[in-house]
């Protein structure tokens, strides 16, 4: 049976303070613990509250009943076809990723008739996380087209330096 999130937290804490005394016995002493991450506080702040009706909506993860993540049964039954499938390798792909993933993708998101489709007017590319893409996206957008860009609040600690 997986921890719940409540009993990571201690572990973690804990984690850090040995990390700190790690670095700082082997002469880094200038290092400074950073703020918080807010939606890691508001997780805290969750998991510390004594509310049997809480629902945590802190961290994307669907939960069950005992607060543990719940895999959407058709990520697992995706997962089994994938792994069940004997003509999958591990090669790797070029750098944009997957194509026939790409172009589902894009199906998906603009539609089959979508004119961007049909005259060929769009881009994809496959990241491995969701800050790989967001960080593929600024980088792109702080070179063809700088602006401003909105970000929620709170957010994740890295999501500004992206």
């Amino acid at each position: 049976m997986a921890p719940t999130p409540e009993a990571l937290l201690p572990s973690v804490v804990e984690a850090t303070a040995k990390a700190t005394a790690s670095f700082e016995k082997i002469g880094y002493t200038n290092l400074t613990l950073q703020p918080e991450d807010p939606i890691f506080k508001l997780l805290g702040e969750c998991m510390s509250d004594s509310d049997p009706h809480k629902i945590n909506l802190s961290v994307g993860a669907y939960r069950d009943e005992q607060g543990r993540p719940w895999v959407l049964p058709v990520v697992q039954k995706a997962k089994a076809v994938l792994l069940n499938d004997p003509t999958a390798n591990h090669e790797y792909f070029g750098l944009d990723g997957n194509k026939s993933f790409n172009e589902a993708s894009a199906r998906l998101i603009l539609g089959d008739g979508s004119p961007a489709l049909r005259e060929k007017r769009y881009t994809a590319v496959q990241t491995v996380s969701g800050t790989g893409a967001n960080r593929l996206g600024s980088d792109f957008l702080a070179k063809f087209r700088p602006g401003t860009v909105y970000i929620t609040n709170p957010t994740w600690g890295k999501s500004p330096k992206l």
